[in-house]
């Protein structure tokens, strides 16, 4: 069955890429349209051109840009670009069938193998040949078009295939329009170049359509202007409530309902599946910072005959581009993206002995997205756990889980790297499911009633100021933070019936249910503002 399954694969790939899979020898076919690669700049060049003030002086080797748009080889994983000429490599991951610019060190005339890994094995060869000239073009923009339930509150975004030249950013060269009426908003450069964010000075309004236009203005590092002028129409969401959207687990189906990870926007609508169980452990799914990205953990590559227990997986927001990341013999669980979006901390159980028959532990790791460079970040005591990391919206620290015993664990907080290590809680009170606020000055966990249960507790990240926000004797955990960090979902047991998913202010008011499957449905986590 695998066999086949492969095959008809390979034959959509084929049929999708028009004969352009290469063969062994490496030679290829032309690239599929869509494909991307920039005539050669100096990426000090892109640097004066975030900073025109600054004197730069052009060093060292100039490089091409390789980008390939969404929805050019769906089912992709990650892509590994190879200059022949000096071995050099650099590698992508791709997200909804596309990868945004990356730079690798290039001449004009340099060939460049472009690998693109599949789930099951498979791989997609493209060769390109790097230009002397070429213009620019618009890589993808953030709504696409004819996008509709766009947030209110979005910030726009339109990446270009290479650095731009930060003087052809103008009121005139880049513009949102409402009908024919310009929109207040301002123009951020970013990522030296690549990418342009544009914030409306207010929230849209709601249930009207937008246009976002660039113009052919828009230049190059060597003056070349935009390719063509491009036009990208959206629809606003009807109500401010539509902010973000909810991924949850439902670990069993009422009515015919099947199990796995699905989507839901913040009033309740719209519960879509996006991955199935299969009966594999499918879950805790967490957004990347840029709510493009899923992790979660599952045991779906025993279906193929692989090895291992619980491991960390990636996916595209809509469930597509599956790759995984880790390979234990024992469970892997509770990931959580870095800010930047290049790594995932999780927690590993480790087997005190080969086959696991005697107890182990948990510690935190880290893990790179493309799933190399896996570093253990730190010691527990005794048999204990370290478990449910949470990283500050800056990158530098991650806040987790200790637990020495049933009655003992608190939250701690340490350096990115595992330094520095300090404990935030005082003990007297077992805690879980630790969660960072978006302004990265509280943190959200439950913490366990009398007589029995969980509720949901705020308090500042330097411990202090402790606040109750849900009350009672069900077990509710698993906060997580909306956007604007004036609500949080979580996961209650005993409030309703069956196991359900409840939003409240951090203040412990408007707590409303968001799921009525009166089923086991847990593990909420709310994807971030929209961002670049």
């Amino acid at each position: 069955m695998r066999t086949r399954t492969a095959r008809v694969i390979a034959l959509w790939i084929a049929g999708l890429l028009g004969g352009c899979l290469g063969d062994s020898t490496g030679v290829g076919a032309p690239p599929p349209e869509g494909l991307i690669v920039s005539d050669p700049t100096h990426p000090a060049a892109a640097a004066a051109a975030q900073h025109p003030a600054e004197a730069i002086v052009l060093t060292g080797d100039s490089s091409a840009y390789v980008s390939l748009p969404p929805g050019t080889v769906p089912g992709g994983n990650f892509a590994t670009i190879t200059n022949r000429r000096s071995g050099g490599t650099v590698t992508a991951l791709l997200v909804a069938g596309g990868f945004d610019p990356v730079p690798i060190p290039a001449s004009p005339g340099d060939t460049l193998d472009v690998d693109v890994d599949l789930y099951a094995g498979l791989s997609v060869h493209m060769v390109l040949t790097v230009p002397a000239t070429r213009p620019p073009v618009v890589v993808r923009t953030e709504p696409p078009p004819r996008k509709r339930d766009v947030p209110l509150n979005v910030n726009l975004v339109i990446v270009f295939s290479e650095p731009i030249d930060s003087t052809s950013l103008t009121a005139t060269s880049v513009e949102l329009l409402s009908g024919s009426i310009p929109v207040s908003a301002r123009l951020e450069f970013r990522d030296s170049g690549l990418k342009v964010v544009v914030v409306p000075d207010s929230a849209l309004a709601p249930n009207s359509d937008y246009t976002l236009m660039v113009s052919t203005e828009i230049r190059d590092l060597s003056g070349s202007a935009l390719e063509s002028s491009l036009s990208v129409a959206f629809t606003t969401a009807t109500s401010s409530s539509v902010m973000g959207q909810i991924a949850y687990h439902q670990l069993e189906g009422g009515g015919g309902t099947p199990a796995g990870i699905y989507a839901i926007n913040p009033d309740g609508t719209g519960a879509t599946l996006l991955i199935n169980d299969f009966n594999d452990g499918t879950g805790e799914p967490a957004w990347s910072s840029d709510g493009r990205r899923i992790a979660f953990v599952s045991r779906r590559h025993q279906m193929y005959g692989e090895s291992g227990d619980l491991a960390v997986y990636v996916m595209n927001a809509d469930g597509s581009g599956l790759a995984r990341l880790t390979n234990s013999p024992a469970p892997d669980e509770y990931p959580a993206w870095s800010p930047d979006g290049t790594k995932l901390a999780f927690n590993r159980f480790t087997c005190m002995n080969a086959d696991c028959t005697q107890q182990g532990y948990r510690a935190i790791y880290t893990v790179n997205v493309d799933g190399t460079g896996l570093t253990r970040l730190t010691q527990p005591v005794g048999i204990g756990d370290d478990e449910w990391p949470t990283w500050s919206p800056d990158g530098t620290r991650i806040a987790f889980v200790r637990t020495v015993d049933s009655l003992a664990s608190d939250v701690y907080v340490m350096n990115a790297d595992g330094s520095n290590l300090i404990r935030l809680t005082d003990g007297q009170h077992p805690v879980r499911t630790p969660s960072w606020s978006p302004d990265g000055l509280r943190i959200a966990y439950a913490r366990a009633v009398v007589p029995t249960g969980y509720n949901i507790y705020i308090m500042n990240v330097d411990g202090s100021q402790v606040r109750e926000v849900t009350r009672g004797t069900s077990f509710d955990c698993f906060p997580s933070w909306s956007p604007d960090g004036e609500q949080v979902v979580f996961y209650s047991e005993g409030r309703s019936p069956g196991q359900s998913i409840f939003i409240i202010g951090v203040d412990g008011s408007g707590m409303t249910r968001l799921t009525d499957d009166p089923y086991a449905i847990a593990e909420p986590n709310w994807s971030p503002a929209p961002s670049p």
